[in-house]
């Protein structure tokens, strides 16, 4: 799974891929409270994002990055199936 911060300008936007590439439900709320609860309702095998293109990313995906990785550790902490972030060398 692909996460390309270049085509991703907004928190909204990031909710929206979590939604699509996760294939949340309907009722997904689009706030990270949500995305914890979708996580350990859906995501039921290990999965890898590759985050690519960090470096277009504004100051305040930046921020939201962030709490990605922190709910991706708590996440891995509390479940048996674990996801993995990858960061894409920009070189």
């Amino acid at each position: 799974m692909e996460l390309d911060l270049s085509k991703i300008k907004t928190k909204q936007d990031l909710m929206g891929w979590f939604s699509l590439n996760f294939h949340f439900p309907d009722y997904f709320g689009s706030n990270w409270d949500a995305v914890w609860e979708c996580l350990i309702d859906y995501c039921q095998q290990d999965i890898t994002v590759t985050i690519k293109n960090r470096k277009y990313a504004t100051p305040e995906l930046q921020k939201e990055l962030l709490t990605l990785e922190e709910i991706v550790r708590d996440f891995n902490k509390s479940q048996k199936n674990k996801i993995t972030l990858l960061e894409e060398s920009n070189e």
